[in-house]
């Protein structure tokens, strides 16, 4: 096994991949769906992103299931490896898209713990928790989330990334996504899975970052569009 990347990329500092060993067919597999666009734009790094959902039933296909929750660990962590890099390097970086998890902030998704169905459903790796405590929990409370919602905390919490649709709409329940199958939107049953994540370089969300919205009118899709308004000098 090794730990550097295939070829040279934007974030690709070695020293921050020292302890985050993986094979370089692993390393291709991971890339090969395209769930990760890195662009540079001079004054900040852009991840865009659509996050692995673990669709497998793990009683039917338990080996096919393994695979998947392997390929969205090592998914994660790379995203994790690669915004130390460049948080390491003094840029900043804006993540966005679909993270297909929450916060496990009861204001991010339409279900409770009162809500019989949803706790009647067997838990899977990563299911949107349903938990009351906020996204600025404890490390220690955060053991029974799925291994996303973990890892989502981890960002806000650890790499100090802002969330910031919450940011400026602290008190708000805005939902970014619906399921399909039960017509949920009709009934606005659903949940925030959608985010623009900030980082903490230079303060960048207050200087920089003027709104933050989830444009949840918007119909056409199960998810909704949601909009990062920055004011960034060029030249």
């Amino acid at each position: 096994p090794i730990s550097t990347l295939p070829t040279p990329s934007i974030g690709g500092d070695a020293d921050v991949f020292d302890d985050f060993v993986v094979d370089s067919e692993i390393l291709k597999d991971v890339d090969s769906e395209g769930r990760c666009v890195i662009t540079d734009h001079e004054k900040f790094v852009l991840f865009n992103l659509y996050c692995p959902a673990i669709t497998v039933d793990p009683l039917e296909s338990p080996e096919k299931y393994e695979m998947r929750i392997q390929f969205k660990r090592t998914f994660l962590n790379m995203l994790t490896h690669r915004s130390k890099s460049l948080l390491k390097g003094g840029r900043h970086v804006i993540i966005c898209g679909d993270l297909n998890c929450s916060t496990a902030n009861p204001l991010d998704s339409a279900w409770s713990e009162q809500d019989k169905s949803h706790l009647k459903m067997p838990k899977r790796d990563d299911e949107s928790e349903t938990s009351t405590k906020s996204h600025r929990s404890s490390p220690d409370s955060t053991s029974t989330y799925s291994q996303s919602t973990r890892w989502l905390l981890s960002m806000l919490n650890e790499l100090e990334f802002t969330d910031t649709f919450r940011h400026f709409n602290p008190t708000l329940k805005k939902y970014s996504c619906w399921s399909m199958k039960t017509s949920a939107r009709k009934n606005n049953y659903g949940c925030r899975i959608d985010y623009f994540l900030t980082s903490p370089t230079e303060n960048f969300t207050k200087k920089h970052v003027l709104a933050s919205n989830v444009l949840d009118k918007v119909e056409g899709s199960d998810h909704a569009p949601i909009e990062l308004l920055l004011s960034i000098p060029f030249g």
